[in-house]
């Protein structure tokens, strides 16, 4: 696939525990470049569903821990993300669009996209 259709973020670069001790993390798709891409690559088959999980890390480290998912297209994917138990510091939030298509009477992944957006989280 040669276009990005997703996922492109709402996320704050900048938390601050004293606001809230959850963020709601939000992506949007592109389903026309998703279209597209779909056609381009031989694939006529119909969109079945969209999934889209999130995982943050220490920046730096090299294990990602899941936030969650969402499966929630309208409302641009939300999951809450608790940051309560964080300590200050940069983080990387990840999200990871998965792209589901019919296939008879099953389901078959063709495609994810990610993207990676680093977030700072103060006292």
């Amino acid at each position: 696939m040669s276009e990005n259709w997703g996922p492109y973020y709402f996320l704050p670069s900048s938390c601050r525990k004293s606001d809230s001790n959850r963020i709601v993390l939000n992506e949007s798709l592109d389903y026309d470049l998703l279209r597209q891409d779909l056609i381009a690559d031989g694939l006529s088959f119909d969109v079945v569903r969209v999934n889209n999980p999130w995982y943050y890390r220490q920046k730096g480290a090299d294990t990602w821990v899941l936030i969650g998912e969402s499966d929630d297209d309208e409302n641009g994917f939300p999951v809450e993300w608790d940051i309560s138990g964080l300590a200050p510091g940069r983080y990387e939030v990840m999200g990871q669009m998965q792209v589901f298509v019919a296939e008879g009477v099953s389901e078959r992944a063709v495609g994810a996209r990610q993207n990676i957006a680093v977030v700072t989280i103060q006292d």
